[in-house]
């Protein structure tokens, strides 16, 4: 129940900052980038991926290898370069 919570509680809070920034701000918005935590996989920002779709915002959700530190980082950054 601790999980479930704190997931909510993350995506609630991942929607509000994306939500209180002006229209001005949006607008420069091209694509939002999900990153998943450790112990996790990026199926958990599948809520959030879909709110966030359905405003026709483009949204990327990383699926980092859990392998490494550095192998994480280069995941997300592959995402982010393209």
């Amino acid at each position: 129940m601790t999980y479930l919570r704190m997931l909510l509680l993350c995506s609630a809070m991942t929607l509000g900052t994306v939500t209180a920034q002006s229209h001005a701000a949006l607008a420069d918005v091209r694509t939002i980038v999900l990153v998943h935590g450790a112990n996790v996989d990026g199926s958990t920002w599948r809520g959030v991926y879909d709110c966030l779709t359905a405003k026709d915002f483009k949204v990327t959700v990383v699926q980092m290898p859990l392998t490494s530190t550095e192998d994480d980082i280069a995941a997300v950054q592959r995402i982010v370069d393209v």
